[in-house]
């Protein structure tokens, strides 16, 4: 099978196609529609009296040469939850992903290369679905 008359070829081309057109159209429709844009009302902070020192220092200091936003205090804050295992994937979820890529890449190559890497795709996908699924 030559590359001109992959099968699949033209479906892949469609669906990435279509993924690349659908993305900005959704983003372009979000900003048109304010109606449904939550509303958020901004108010003031309440102004508190700072502290003076009782006299100016006559040399510099590292406070005064610090330049931008500092914090005065820190704010009390609850204890921060002890971050999970979320977010990572297991070994047989990576080895899915990577032959499932691998599959794609070789319906784009086309001829017999692409064939031989979606083959080798096909393989390595069983195998992380193999070990997911124990």
């Amino acid at each position: 099978m030559t590359a001109r008359n992959h099968p699949l070829r033209p479906f892949v081309i469609v669906l990435g196609l279509a993924t690349l057109l659908v993305a900005p159209l959704r983003a372009q429709e979000q900003a048109t529609s304010p109606a449904s844009a939550p509303t958020t009302e901004v108010t003031e902070p309440a102004k508190t009296p700072v502290a003076q020192p009782a006299s100016e220092p006559s040399a510099p200091t590292m406070d005064a040469a610090a330049v931008g936003v500092r914090r005065t205090a820190e704010p009390a804050l609850p204890a921060a939850p002890v971050p999970g295992k979320g977010g990572t994937f297991t070994t047989g979820q990576k080895h899915m992903i990577i032959g499932g890529a691998a599959i794609i890449t070789g319906i784009v190559v086309g001829g017999n290369p692409g064939y031989a890497i979606s083959v080798v795709g096909g393989v390595v996908f069983l195998y992380g679905l193999y070990e997911y699924l124990q």
